[in-house]
């Protein structure tokens, strides 16, 4: 994954990395579809 990153970030073009995420894995912080970012969960 670094080194994706790495390659991403050096490129002159608009790169996705797609890293999958197990769904019981809490990704924070995170900004639900449909909100802004005042409304962010934040970890507790």
């Amino acid at each position: 994954m670094e080194k994706a990153i790495k390659t991403g970030l050096s490129s002159n073009v608009t790169t996705v990395i797609d890293i999958p995420i197990d769904p019981e894995e809490d990704v924070l912080p995170f900004v639900a579809p449909g909100t802004s970012l005042k409304e962010m969960i934040l970890p507790s």
